[in-house]
């Protein structure tokens, strides 16, 4: 859960989404909000000018007096991949795993050390350490790097009572759509296309989701999660429906929009 007086960032290219004090993930009582970064700050999840980022942090730590907290934080989904590490590799196993894990269940990974090989969804370290030194310029302290889509399946985790066996999260971003496919709690592939128009178009859930499936083979999903900032989430929501006979699960409510669900996944480890 959530450490009490904690925060979270979730960085994109356009907007830092943040979280503070959400310990309890069935609790709605959490104080969101976003930020939006000027255009070119960020591209294609990398930084393109670090002062002005430092500064748009800067701000958002002395505006809420978050000065030497600690913080949870995600990099822009697109940087984010899925590794194969196996006993050779052990030394990046070390660098790697300071990400999230890929269940509620694990937090110690040291019983994996015997294990062949390991799937982890992860950054590349130079990515990370870029993130890091940045949000330690700005006075706060970074402590666990996660990743977006992840962390919207950790909250769906929490809030359902079952689970099926093959779940997709689409995780839709103003200029970013990422897929991911999780079996048995594990992510086993993801997927991100750049997606930059400001309405929706017919048929484009269709085309990225006929790539899915093809890269994959057919797969018969439990369930679908959507999530994401783009203003035509009922669109995307709808031609789901239509290509996947699946329930779709959609977190938020009068008090915390959808777009919020990845910032409160984060929080809560």
């Amino acid at each position: 859960m959530g450490r009490n007086g904690d925060i979270s960032f979730v960085i994109t290219n356009n907007v830092i989404r943040y979280s503070e004090g959400h310990s309890n993930p069935k609790n709605d009582e959490s104080h969101v909000g976003e930020v939006e970064l000027p255009l070119g700050i960020i591209d294609k999840g990398i930084i393109k000018d670090k002062e002005e980022l430092k500064f748009v942090i800067t701000d958002l730590v002395q505006r809420y007096q978050w000065e030497g907290r600690k913080v949870a934080f995600t990099l822009p989904s697109e940087l984010a991949h899925l590794y194969q590490l196996y006993k050779s590799k052990r030394k990046n196993r070390e660098s790697l795993l300071i990400v999230n894990q890929w269940s509620k269940d694990i937090h110690n990974y040291d019983q994996y050390r015997d294990t062949s090989n390991l799937l982890i969804y992860s950054y590349y370290l130079h990515h990370i350490q870029t993130y890091t030194t940045l949000l330690n310029r700005s006075k706060v302290h970074p402590i666990r790097v996660d990743v977006a889509p992840q962390a919207i399946y950790r909250l769906y985790q929490e809030r359902v009572s079952y689970i099926p066996n093959d779940v997709l999260v689409v995780y839709w971003n103003k200029d970013v759509l990422t897929m991911t496919t999780y079996y048995l709690g594990q992510a086993v592939y993801t997927k991100h296309w750049h997606v930059e128009s400001s309405t929706y178009l017919p048929g484009l859930f269709k085309k990225y989701y006929t790539e899915i499936v093809s890269n994959q083979g057919t797969i018969a999903f439990g369930q679908v999660v959507l999530s994401g900032d783009v203003t035509y989430l009922a669109e995307i929501y709808s031609e789901i429906r239509e290509n996947i006979r699946s329930p779709i699960y959609v977190y938020g409510n009068q008090f915390i929009p959808t777009k919020f669900m990845d910032v409160i996944g984060v929080a809560m480890l």
